[in-house]
């Protein structure tokens, strides 16, 4: 047999076991994909090319309706990649998804989500916030159930918090980032009542500190300028600094 017909037989082989992996039935592929991260499904249906789920979780935060489409030229660089979409409460979330069997590291590109802040916080136990939640990552890489790579922001619009009345606190935003291997986020007032700039760590213990300066500006109600001196008194600026820290 000639060189070139090796080539081709090879070429057909290697379509052959590609085709046959893509239109594996996904229930049967895809617990296996997401074992040792952070996501679990539930009523899966169709093939690993193209199939849905009737819920998925992440990091404890679920959804339903997911769909996805497998893209094949990401095959060529040894992952398995889908663009995906899912309902979560009172919102959606949309991604570029893949995987790399041989690193089994997770990747996800051009983000894009909105729900209700108040649907993450009580569940975490922080009942009493809300607001309008809406989440832009770039890149996020997953190792070993923790982030790699993070380029990405957050933004919440119309903030209230329970403990400091009724009336919304302002729009505000989150820019993330890894520092050592530390998740950053700095946070920032976009409009409203509050002058606040503070930073959030997270270390792979799940130990988590947020500190920085707040100050209610001058259309502040004076029960917000009340609840802000139990800080302690301002500095030349106005400012009071704060620190609060924990355990996830």
């Amino acid at each position: 047999m000639s060189g070139r017909a090796w080539q081709l037989l090879a070429a057909g082989v290697v379509v052959y076991l590609v085709v046959l992996v893509l239109t594996l039935p996904a229930a049967m592929v895809l617990p296996r994909l997401l074992a040792g991260t952070p996501a679990a499904v539930g009523g899966v249906e169709g093939t690993l090319w193209r199939g849905s789920a009737a819920t998925l979780v992440v990091a404890d935060i679920p959804s339903s309706g997911l769909r996805w489409r497998i893209e094949p030229l990401a095959l060529l660089r040894g992952r398995l990649q889908a663009r995906a979409e899912a309902r979560l409460d009172e919102g959606f979330v949309r991604a570029r998804i893949g995987y790399a069997p041989i690193t089994r590291r997770l990747h996800a590109q051009e983000v894009q989500g909105a729900t209700r802040l108040g649907r993450l916080t009580a569940s975490a136990g922080f009942r009493g916030t809300d607001g309008n939640l809406s989440l832009q990552l770039e890149e996020l890489v997953m190792d070993a159930g923790w982030p790699v790579r993070l380029t990405g922001r957050l933004g919440v619009g119309a903030l209230s918090i329970q403990d400091l009345g009724r009336q919304p606190l302002g729009d505000f935003e989150a820019v993330f980032r890894l520092e050592a291997q530390d998740v950053v986020a700095e946070f920032r007032d976009v409009a409203g009542l509050l002058d606040l700039e503070a930073n959030l760590r997270i270390d792979r213990e799940l130990r988590w500190a947020l500190e920085g300066e707040i100050a209610p500006r001058a259309s502040a109600p004076a029960n917000l300028h009340d609840a802000l001196s139990l800080l302690g008194p301002p500095d030349e600026r106005g400012r009071r600094p704060f620190g609060l820290g924990g355990r996830l």
